[in-house]
């Protein structure tokens, strides 16, 4: 049992999304401009977005207003829904809660001493740290380390291997694209791990392995199967009393064969082998 959390079903919705970018774009302007500005991160909580005055007195039939600055020294950039990891100051309450824990409160000093000695550990290089984070709110593009091997028609030639052939394993793909100067001309060498995930990625999964003959429901069995059981319904017409003795046709070594290779998900594996004779 765990404590339950209520997530509204819209915290990263499209719009929620859009309204975090626009607001760190709008404070991003700010700080580019020429005059220097202060912000004050004004918390969403309902209490706080009541400051201004609703309401005044006027004559019945006519609206209450008050004249304003046309430029406000001060304009309000309330956070968006469901984001408080763009207010510095969340960032800043979680390193002085552990700050004040470092310092031991009601054993070593008392909770008043150690909630100063915590915030005077935090300098201002922590403090705009936690303001540029909070400017990176979307997920950066990649850079650094080694990108995709596989372009997407290279992908799907891997996924159509599979696919024409269940039973193919990880190292007869392997080799067929390396000994590949067609589609994969610029690959030199590709790990099994590498082409396990490329499947994996492509909804190709390890399935039991299916046996099917390539004569299994054709024409011809079809037929055989309509005469044998028109012969048995002969047979128990007749006057005399017959007894049918079923032999089954498999073999012990049946079961002595690999039961499981890949294919797309949602479809079965299988392989197609001779009828017995």
């Amino acid at each position: 049992m765990k404590q339950l959390y209520r997530v509204p079903f819209q915290r990263n919705s499209d719009i929620v999304k859009e309204a975090r970018f626009q607001y760190v774009q709008r404070i991003m302007e700010f700080e580019a401009e020429g005059a220097h500005h202060k912000f004050i991160f004004v918390d969403e909580a309902s209490f706080n977005l009541c400051k201004v005055r609703r309401r005044g007195r006027n004559i019945i039939g006519q609206r209450a207003t008050v004249t304003v600055s046309a430029q406000p020294r001060i304009m309000m950039q309330f956070l968006p829904a469901y984001s408080p990891f763009l207010n510095p100051i969340e960032e800043f309450f979680s390193a002085w809660r552990w700050k004040v824990y470092d310092h031991r409160p009601y054993e070593q000093m008392p909770l008043l001493e150690a909630m100063n000695a915590g915030c005077l550990a935090i300098g201002a290089e922590d403090c705009q740290g936690w303001i540029r984070h909070a400017r990176r709110i979307h997920t950066l593009p990649h850079t650094g380390g080694r990108g995709k091997i596989f372009g997407i028609e290279q992908e799907s030639a891997i996924v159509d291997m599979v696919v024409a052939n269940n039973a193919i394993r990880l190292r007869e793909i392997q080799a067929a694209v390396i000994a590949d100067q067609g589609v994969f001309r610029n690959i030199k060498s590709v790990s099994l791990a590498t082409i396990d995930r490329v499947l994996k990625l492509n909804h190709v999964r390890m399935k039991q392995l299916y046996r099917v003959p390539f004569q299994r429901n054709s024409d011809i069995v079809k037929e055989a199967r309509f005469q044998y059981v028109q012969r048995i319904m002969e047979f128990e017409a007749e006057g005399a009393h017959h007894k049918f003795i079923f032999v089954d046709e498999a073999g012990f070594n049946l079961c002595k064969v690999r039961r499981r290779r890949r294919n797309i998900t949602g479809q079965r594996a299988t392989v197609t082998v001779p009828d017995r004779e």
